[in-house]
């Protein structure tokens, strides 16, 4: 048979003042204690504050789990899990960006499943549906609210696995705006970075379909038209709101269609150096964007389209310049800056090659051609 089977959260909530909707799902489920999941910083900042107030008035009690670190391994969700156990609760709330919402998803597949998260790494290993999980957004641009992935890293030879699997989808996603007005301007451009490679490589992606594909241009569409916005002005609500739906859209679209080199080479890049995953899938897009031109130009141009870019004849290679310029306005530092060394490029390249999300590349490249697009963004060269 040949058809295709769609994932993605069953309720989700974005907008000014949504966080609220978290007392009307909590009474609708029947839920009666959670635990938060999140990390040491927003454990004492106004944003927790914000989602304990909507407990408290919902009568709901909580314990905080806060090791949550970036990068998460393994351990991080077993503790987390083990803790929910301890506990008796019944459902998780993730409070943060990526690596909180994906903490609680894998701790969600253990306190359903049992045993440990190393068991269920992989794509669709668990039996039963993960506990209920109320994810609260508080970053625009990893998506994992309402993907079915998470990523783990491993520590000790400094890889992630990326995990597929339906049964950790969030039972309530939030993405409230208003909770992202303090943000950090290097947090915010980071974050958003990483919702436009969400939107072109789910766009770019061998699995795209019509669904993905709308979800991906409108995304790509948004995050032209606020991102620069949001860090001139962070205040700008209407500009926080349009990034919080592009980060969705184009979490719902990578979900179902797929990633590729920007990733895989970017995943790979975080192991060599300590830099924000936004940052690194933000410095190499525009130049594998530019050598998709040669085997997929009407897509490209398609997202030149989706910017304002209305000549197709020439909208992918006014898109991949644009993005290159909206990379340097935004302050993304480049790979000298965050520490790369020429000498490492074989490497990279060679551990790009052997990640899990070139499968859905719309090419399977060469080594030898990785080594050069990595040798173009390391030496900013976008001829």
């Amino acid at each position: 048979m040949n058809y295709t089977e769609l994932f993605y959260p069953p309720r989700f909530a974005v907008g000014p003042g949504s966080i609220q909707a978290i007392t009307d799902f909590t009474k609708e489920a029947n839920l009666t204690c959670a635990l938060i999941v999140t990390d040491a910083f927003l454990a004492s900042a106004p944003v927790m504050a914000a989602v304990t107030d909507v407990l408290k008035k919902a009568g709901i009690p909580y314990y905080v789990f806060d090791r949550v670190i970036s990068n998460p391994d393994a351990a991080t969700v077993d503790r987390a899990a083990a803790l929910y156990t301890e506990k008796k609760c019944d459902h998780f709330i993730a409070v943060g960006g990526g690596s909180p919402i994906d903490v609680a998803k894998g701790a969600s597949l253990v306190a359903a499943n049992g045993g440990a998260i190393q068991h269920y790494i992989g794509v669709n290993r668990t039996v039963h549906q993960g506990v209920p999980v109320i994810a609260v957004n508080t970053t625009a641009g990893t998506g994992s609210e309402v993907t079915r992935a998470f990523v783990l890293t491993n520590r000790e030879n400094h890889t992630k696995a990326v995990s597929l699997d339906h049964h950790c989808l969030v039972a309530f996603a939030v993405s409230d705006p208003q909770l992202m007005l303090d943000l950090p301007g290097e947090v915010t451009a980071a974050t958003g970075m990483d919702a436009l490679s969400h939107a072109v490589e789910a766009y770019c992606a061998v699995n795209h379909n019509p669904f993905t594909d709308g979800l991906s241009l409108q995304s790509a569409g948004l995050v032209n038209g606020a991102l620069l916005t949001t860090l001139h002005e962070p205040y700008h609500l209407d500009s926080r709101t349009d990034m919080c739906w592009a980060a969705a859209l184009a979490g719902y679209a990578f979900s179902n269609s797929g990633l590729g080199l920007i990733h895989s080479i970017g995943f790979q890049l975080e192991n060599i150096c300590p830099v924000p995953h936004g940052q690194a899938v933000g410095l190499f897009m525009p130049y594998v964007m530019d050598f998709h031109r040669q085997a997929i130009p009407e897509r490209i141009a398609d997202l030149g389209v989706a910017c304002g870019f209305t000549d197709k004849s020439i909208a992918a290679k006014q898109v991949v310049a644009h993005f290159y310029e909206m990379i340097t306005a935004a302050k993304i530092p480049t790979l000298r800056e965050v520490g790369f060394r020429a000498d490492d490029i074989p490497a990279l390249a060679a551990m790009a090659m052997e990640d899990p999300t070139l499968a859905t590349n719309p090419v399977q490249p060469a080594v030898e051609e990785v080594e050069e697009i990595i040798t173009r963004a390391y030496c900013n060269d976008l001829q």
